[in-house]
C-alpha cells in the first residue's frame, strides 16, 4: 500500500548575517521507506567510512541502478523545481544519491557540498530522538521525521551529532545541479549578434 502525504514547508534560517532557505515536503510512501531501509541495510559500508559519514554509506551513484533510490531522487528534483526563485524553469539533474545506515555512535562531520546548488536528505527510517541535522554558524537543527524530505543550498556547511538511539537512524540523500546537458543545448543554440 502507498500512501502518500505531501506538506510544504520553506524556512528562512540566519547565517551570521545572511539567510539560507530549508525547504521540507513530507512523502510518506510505506512501500519505497521499506525498500529503501532494507537495501541501504543489505548493501553495508562500501565507502569504509572514509568519507564524511562515519556510518555505513552505500555507493555515490544509487539512483543510477536502483529504481526506489532514482524514485526519491527525482522526487527531490520535483521539490527543487517548485521552489525555484526565478520566473524561468531551470533543467535539474541528480548528481549523486546514497544511503546511509547511522547505528548508535554513529556521525557526520562537518562539511558542504559545494558546487552543487542544492543538497537533500531524506528520512527514511527514525525517531523524533534520532540526532538532528546541524547546520554550522546557527543554532538551528532538523529533527528527523520519517518521510521527510529537506532541501537546502550546497554551500551550506552542516554535520549529524553522534546518534544515541539503540534503533538505526537511515536516510538516503544526494546533491542536485543545472543538468549539464541542458547547458551544453543552451550555449549551442545560443545567438551572438555582432
Amino acid at each position: 500500500m502507498v500512501m502518500t502525504e505531501m506538506t510544504f514547508h520553506t524556512e528562512t534560517v540566519s547565517l551570521k548575517r545572511s539567510k539560507f532557505p530549508i525547504i521540507d515536503e513530507l512523502y510518506t510512501d510505506v512501500d519505497l521507506q521499506n525498500n529503501l531501509s532494507r537495501k541501504c541495510k543489505s548493501i553495508g559500508d562500501e565507502q569504509e567510512r572514509k568519507t564524511n559519514v562515519k556510518a555505513d554509506m552505500t555507493n555515490w551513484f544509487m539512483h543510477e541502478t536502483d529504481k526506489d533510490f532514482e524514485t526519491i531522487a527525482n522526487k527531490a528534483i520535483k521539490l527543487a523545481h517548485d521552489n525555484n526563485p526565478l520566473p524561468v524553469r531551470v533543467e535539474m539533474s541528480t548528481y549523486d544519491c546514497w544511503g546511509a545506515v547511522y547505528k548508535r555512535g554513529d556521525w557526520t562531520k562537518s562539511h558542504d557540498h559545494w558546487p552543487y546548488i542544492w543538497s537533500w536528505v531524506y528520512n527514511v527510517e527514525c525517531c523524533a530522538n534520532c540526532a538532528p541535522l546541524g547546520f554550522n554558524g546557527t543554532t538551528y537543527s532538523l529533527k528527523p521525521k520519517v518521510g521527510r524530505l529537506t532541501m537546502f543550498p550546497g554551500w551550506i556547511k552542516h554535520f549529524v551529532p553522534a546518534h544515541k538511539c539503540g534503533h538505526d537512524r537511515i536516510i538516503v540523500a544526494g546533491n542536485i545541479s543545472e543538468d549539464p546537458h541542458s547547458v551544453i543545448l543552451k550555449r549551442n543554440n545560443r545567438v551572438d549578434h555582432k
